[in-house]
Order: structure tokens, then sequence, then C-alpha cells
């Protein structure tokens, strides 16, 4: 069996068409990182069509020769695309945002501020709540151990992302805390691999999970796990369970 190909080009006057501009998509060209790095993240574009230099632009700034990784500190976005100086050609644009160099996020009144650390996120938000709820969204995983301070009023959504640390305490509860888990998909973990996941202090008020007016049970997320407990609450402190997982040595 064989196959023939056929192609006629009509010619009048001077034309070129070099072939590659036909065959290049947004998807040939990969921007990288998809996981929080730290208080920077290095960026790394990967394309693999030879004889093709890449370009890249920050946030709509100059249009800059690729030569390797570089870094950022800030969100932004990304754009990239394939080059020829000789064939005066310039290729279509891939883009990405880079926004995972936060790990939260809190929006008020329309108005959203990002976060490197949990830790930041939970200071942003106000003492003497009272009854006011402060929601901070979670964006990427971060691996850190935080406290939620006495007269604070916070919830955490998970959104399928972890909280993770080698501390015994990743979470301790001295004020009020909901953590529950709007995300798609697995469930988002908070997790100590030394010790207790969650600690509620005296003064601690922790609810995990959502009670509804018409409960809808979840029984597999938000998910708590401890290499000793999950959950610890001292006396006189408060612990609501309505959804997920807890685990620990018992």
């Amino acid at each position: 069996q064989f196959g023939i190909s056929k192609y006629v080009l009509n010619r009048d006057g001077d034309a070129e068409i070099n072939f590659y501009e036909y065959r290049i998509a947004d998807s040939e060209i990969t921007i990288s990182p998809e996981i929080y790095t730290g208080e920077e993240v290095e960026v790394t574009i990967t394309a693999e069509k030879p004889g093709l230099d890449i370009e890249y632009q920050v946030d709509g700034g100059e249009w800059v020769p690729y030569t390797g990784p570089f870094s950022v500190d800030d969100n932004v976005t990304i754009n990239a695309r394939y080059v020829s100086e000789e064939d005066e050609f310039v290729g279509p644009i891939t883009d990405k945002d880079i926004t995972n160099i936060a790990v939260a996020k809190i929006t008020t009144n329309g108005e959203t501020e990002y976060y490197k650390t949990l830790a930041e996120a939970i200071d942003a938000c106000p003492e003497n709540a009272g009854t006011t709820e402060s929601l901070i969204e979670m964006l990427a995983d971060t691996n850190e151990s935080v406290t939620i301070p006495e007269g604070k009023n916070i919830v955490i959504d998970l959104n399928g992302k972890d909280i993770a640390s080698d501390e015994d305490g990743t979470i301790v509860v001295e004020g009020k805390l909901n953590i529950k888990d709007s995300g798609e998909g697995e469930s988002g973990e908070i997790s100590s691999s030394t010790g207790t996941a969650i600690k509620v202090a005296e003064t601690g008020d922790f609810t995990l999970g959502t009670n509804e007016s018409e409960p809808n049970v979840s029984t597999t997320k938000p998910v708590v796990s401890g290499e000793s407990y999950g959950v610890e609450v001292a006396d006189n402190g408060e612990f609501s369970f309505f959804d997920g997982e807890i685990s620990g040595k018992i």
C-alpha cells in the first residue's frame, strides 16, 4: 500500500510560504511550573520546533529572547512565541497566568488580595472579628505551620489543596476556624508528618465541614491526618465535625 500527496503552487510575483507557519499550535509551547515553590517561581519555557527561537513577555512588557529559566516573585502573565529573524516570522502566542506564586487569596468587597504564605493571609484577617468571618481560599499546596489567633474568625477553603508541615500542630486554633473544601476531584489535606495535624487550644473553636440546614454529609473531604492524631482538643476547646475524614495512629 502506498499513498500519493500532491500540491500545486501558482506563483505570480515574489511569494514565499513557510510551512511551519501553518503547523504551530498554542499548545506546542509549554510554560511551567504548576506548583508553588517559595518566595520566587522559576519559569521554564519548553518548545521543540527546530530552526526557531523563542521570545517571552512578562505582563505586557518588552519581548525578550528566551535563553533559559528565569524567576518571578509576583503574580504575572507570561506570553511566549516562536520567532525567526531570518524569515521575519512571528508565531502565535501561548500565555500562562503565573498565580501559583500565591498560596492563598482573600476577596473583600470584590477586591482580591494574594498572599505568598497562609500565615500572611491569616495575619491580614481582622482581629476581634466576633461573628464576622473572613474567607481564605487556597490556591496552591503549602508547607508551613500556622496559628489562628484568639479573636479571629476564619474560614479556610482548601479548594483541593494541601497544608502540610513537619511540626506537631500544622494548624493551632486559638480563635475560631472553619475548614471546608469546595474543590472538585480529590480532597485537599491538612497533615503533620511528626505529630498532630490540628490542635485546638482552650480558647479555640474548630469546625470541620459545613453544618447545612439540610445536611449533605461528605465522608471523603476535607481530610485531616497526623502522625499521632488528626485533631487534638484541649480542655474547654470546642470541636464540631460535620464533613470529612480524620486519621492518625488512633
